[in-house]
This record gives C-alpha cells, structure tokens and sequence, in this order.
C-alpha cells in the first residue's frame, strides 16, 4: 500500500488546506498504514498530527521540507541557490531531535534555510527525499533542459533558478549529479531519489532523468504526491489560496492533482517498484511515540534577577496607573498578585507578553485590545500594560486568572481563543 510522504498541512503558511487530523482521517479511509507531513521550514504541526494518528492508529511519519541554501562553488558563478526544496522525515526520536535541531539553526540564522555542513551534523535518524521540482536536482534538470531547448521556458508552474550560465556547457546537469552525490555521502541508503507526476511538463521531462541518475549512482526512487489538500474538489480554494498567497490577480490554475491519493491511483501514474518502496520508507519508521513536555518560555533579563525585574516594573507601573497615588488596597492587591505568580513560576511569562504587548504598540504601531479572558482580573497584568481594564474599578478577581488552589501547569489565561 503507497504511503504518502509527502504533504502539506495548514502550517506551510499558504500553502496548504490540510488540518493535521483531517489527514489521519483520510489515510485511515483509504486504508493507508501510515502518513507524512513535510510542511515548509516548520515543524509546526508535528504535536497535533503525532496525535492524529495514534488516535487513528496510522503510523505518523514526522518531516520537514526543508530550504537548502549555499551549494555547489564549482559553478562557474556565484552559485547561492537560497529555498532549494529538500524533504526530510524522522525515522526515530534521535531524527525528530535532529529535525528540530536543523529547524532552529534554521530559524536563527535569519534564513529558514539550512546547509549541507548543518545536514552533515544533524543527519542521523534522518531518511531524505530529493524533493519537488523546487528541490535542486530536479530545478537543475528542468533548467538543462530550458536552456538546451527540450523544455519551454516560462512554464507557469516552475520558478527559474537565478543562475545563467553563457556559454551552457552543461553545467546544470553536472551539478545536480554533484549534488545527489553529496546526499548520498551524508545519507547512504536512508537517500531516496523522489519523483512526481502532477501532469506538468517540467515533472515529464525531469522524472526519466532523475529515475537514471538513480540507477547510476545506486539509489532507489520513491514515487510520491505533493498533497497540499485531502480531497481533489478542494483544488478550487487552494488554486486562489495560491493565487493569493504569490500575489496573482490572474485566474488561478487547477491541476486537481495535489490530494491524498489512493494506491490505485497512483499505481496508474508510476511503476509498481517506485510505489512499493514509499512503503519500505515508511518500513524504517519507528513505531516509538514521541513525549511531549511543555517548557515555561525564558526572559532574556541579560543576567538580571528575574524577579526583581518583575516586581520592579509592575510597581513602577502601579505608580503610573494610579497617578503616583495607589491605595493601601491597591499595593495590598499587587504585592499579593506578585508572590502568587512568582510562587508559580510565572515571572518570565508575565515579562514575555508585557514585552510583546510593548513592542507591538512602539515598534509596529498596532493597536492591541484592552485584554480578554480572565488576565483582566489581574492587576499586575494591568500594571504591566498588558492589559488596560482596572480590575479594582471594576471588582475583578485574581483568582479567576490565577490561584494556587486550582493551579494547573499551564499558561495564564490571556484570552487567547482556542
């Protein structure tokens, strides 16, 4: 039974329809053991999809389509191809720690995009695809193929490389061979050549060449349908979700393609071998669930005593709020808000939204509301601006927001809708 890995949910911001429990429903109706969710640069959905599928009782298969940047100086110019498309997926939880160690150098280098010394460290537990036509093989093949006149330019669903090499000396090709040979170092037989058939000319052109450049250097090729939606009638949003989402004000295009597919119909558009083995990937898959555990978020105080800055600046505002004159009742209130909150753990939380709620109206110049939830019975919430409702004005309870009676692990209410 095909499996698929390669998909899409609501995390690949644009991108995607999929809820991560709407695609452990639709495996689990076409009888399918077993999914991937490879959403752009994040792994976002990994919790909620993880979940999905043990209720469903489907194998879920944790993954990433990752953006590769900085490859190949043997080009004869500067040759950064900055999104080139990768797919990465977690055979075990040494792979999902990798994943997330890839994703966070990712994000902090400002990029989202990570580099093939990065993938050298963090490879093991890992199986990599070679992608979509974004990823660089198979844009350097379409791209032989342009500039040697085998394939139109300008084709609607494929974004040109950057690279113009004159005079072509067949470059591209060289370099994609280059490229499939440095994955295979780094991921010997967890590397698999992907190919896809979307009825698009560049994947028709492209899928012969990538099947023999797997033949050549030993390496099998998985077959695999890029979802990006559950159902195929769901074409016609993600068409103008995309339209949106590239700034087009064109009619969209629909392939009607890009659903979760059955066995059946994608035995109808590959070899037998190439479906077969997306079930052999799934195969080296641990079946080990991944533990979750929440962590309390960390105030950068740059060495600062956590609770003293907390204390300071709620009664600083205290002072603001109440014209330089609180009441008895007031500093009363605070001081009882603040030993419960501290008592709790909740001193870099507090510190953290007030930051954000600051920043937002200096930085960005966006309004931000007066508070929802039951934050506004808190006075330090409302002494540290990051809510604007009086709860002495009004008789509102602390306790509503927090109390150590009924205390559960989690954070504060801030009227955050679910």
């Amino acid at each position: 039974m095909v499996v698929m890995l390669h998909g899409h949910t609501i995390y690949s911001a644009g991108d995607g329809l999929c809820n991560p429990e709407d695609i452990a429903t639709r495996a689990r109706e076409l009888d399918q053991d077993a999914i991937a969710i490879t959403d752009h640069g994040t792994m976002a959905g990994m919790i909620s999809f993880h979940a999905a599928c043990l209720k469903e009782k489907i194998k879920p298969i944790i993954g990433v389509e990752a953006y590769v940047r900085e490859w190949d100086h043997l080009l004869p110019q500067p040759s950064t191809i900055p999104g080139a498309h990768l797919i990465l997926l977690a055979k075990n939880r040494k792979g999902a720690s990798n994943l997330m160690h890839l994703m966070h150098d990712s994000f902090a280098t400002g990029k989202q995009s990570v580099t093939i010394d990065l993938l050298q460290k963090f490879h093991e537990g890992i199986i990599c695809t070679t992608a979509c036509l974004y990823g660089y093989i198979s844009s350097m093949i379409c791209r032989h193929g342009i500039e040697t006149g085998k394939l139109p330019d300008g084709e609607k669903m494929f974004r040109s490389l950057g690279i113009k090499i004159d005079p072509y000396k067949g470059e591209y090709i060289s370099s994609a061979r280059r490229y499939l040979r440095a994955l295979k170092s780094i991921f010997h037989d967890d590397l698999y050549v992907e190919i896809q058939n979307h009825g698009l000319a560049e994947q028709d052109y492209s899928r012969p060449i990538l099947i023999e450049m797997a033949k050549t250097y030993g390496i099998k090729v998985v077959a695999t349908n890029d979802y990006h939606y559950i159902m195929p009638y769901e074409r016609v949003p993600y068409a103008y979700m995309s339209a949106m989402r590239i700034g087009s004000n064109r009619r969209p295009q629909l392939t009607g393609q890009m659903h979760i597919k059955s066995h059946d119909e994608m035995l109808k558009l590959f070899d037998k071998e190439h479906v077969n083995n997306t079930h052999e990937v799934a195969d080296k898959v641990s079946k080990t669930t991944l533990k979750t555990q929440k962590y309390p978020p960390i105030f950068d105080s740059h060495g600062k005593d956590i609770y003293a800055m907390l204390t300071t600046k709620a009664w600083r505002g205290l002072s603001i709020r109440y014209n330089g004159t609180p009441s008895d009742e007031a500093k009363d209130r605070l001081t009882r808000e603040l030993d419960t909150l501290i008592s709790l753990g909740f001193a870099d939380y507090m510190l953290i939204v007030a930051d954000i709620i600051e920043n937002t109206q200096k930085l960005s110049k966006q309004r931000v509301g007066p508070g929802r939830g039951s934050a506004a019975g808190s006075l330090v919430a409302y002494c540290l601006g990051i809510t604007d409702v009086d709860p002495l004005k009004h008789d509102l309870m602390f306790e509503r927001f927090m109390s150590e009676s009924r205390f559960t692990p989690k954070e504060p209410d801030f009227g955050v809708p679910k």
